[in-house]
């Protein structure tokens, strides 16, 4: 068995437009106990404290052009019992973006983010059987923060009977933290054996959706996305990603009432780990 005790406090405070620039302050904190018991107890007791304060902004440029930045600083201590060696992140991410609505039914969108994330409890102090991932795990004391720098660019419209967004992205992570099967099998657990590890890596990919109206009550909803990852260091396709998906469904929408089924198709994943 495990506690996972967690509390979490924020606070935003929107400013005053200041000229044509408007946006929000906010500080976040957290603090997280993790104790497991038991002969196949993942993990011995770890204490985890973080901190962050972040900014948005939106400044408007002209009645057709906008631009928005943020920006996030935050820290994340790990202290763990036993001889497990305690790990402290001070992390820094930004991004800026510009909105341009080319007609009163339109808009182009292009963002260009830096983002950094430090390694989860999990993937530094977890040693042992996890049911829920079908594995032996074992974490990495020494692992590093990710740091990304990616760029996206979407089209999105608005029309009286469709409306809907294509979105395409490009991620450069570095540091990016995964899952690496050592080949091998548990005897007792009868899982195989894992270790977190990481490099270097891309994700490239598209997102899209549309919303069709019939009738007054009746839409027709469906998408599409797909993400391209790929191990740089090694050469070869990231673990655990998805194949191209498709979604198709009916919604009937009155009012507040609400009802619809939808399905979700996937293709063949060729692009496997090894």
């Amino acid at each position: 068995s495990f506690q996972n005790d967690t509390n979490e406090l924020s606070a935003l405070v929107g400013h005053r437009e200041i000229g044509r620039l408007k946006g929000t302050i906010g500080v976040q904190g957290l603090t997280r106990s993790f104790s497991a018991t038991g002969e196949e107890a993942l993990s011995p007791p770890v204490d985890q404290k973080g901190g962050a304060v972040f900014v948005y902004e939106e400044a408007t440029v002209s009645p057709h052009v906008s631009v928005q930045f943020g920006g996030r600083v935050d820290h994340t201590a790990f202290t763990p019992e036993d001889d497990l060696t305690p790990r402290s992140f001070t992390n820094a991410s930004g991004s800026i973006g510009l909105l341009v609505h080319t007609t009163e039914q339109t808009t182009l969108a292009f963002s260009l983010a830096r983002a950094s994330r430090n390694p989860a409890l999990e993937e530094l102090y977890f040693h042992g059987p996890h049911g829920g991932n079908d594995a032996i795990e074992n974490g990495d004391d020494t692992l590093q923060s990710e740091h990304a720098l990616g760029f996206d660019t979407s089209f999105r419209w608005q029309a009286p009977r469709v409306s809907g967004e294509v979105a395409v992205f490009y991620d450069k992570v570095d540091n990016y933290v995964f899952r690496q099967l050592t080949g091998e099998i548990d005897e007792d657990e009868g899982l195989p054996i894992t270790f977190f590890t990481q490099g270097d890596a891309t994700l490239a990919g598209i997102e899209s959706h549309v919303d069709l109206q019939l009738t007054p009550v009746l839409w027709l909803e469906g998408g599409l996305d797909y993400v391209h990852g790929q191990l740089t260091d090694l050469d070869v396709p990231l673990p655990r990603m998805p194949p191209l998906r498709g979604r198709f469904g009916v919604r009937v929408q009155r009012n507040a009432f609400q009802a619809g089924v939808d399905g979700i198709f996937n293709v063949t994943q060729d692009r496997i780990f090894t």
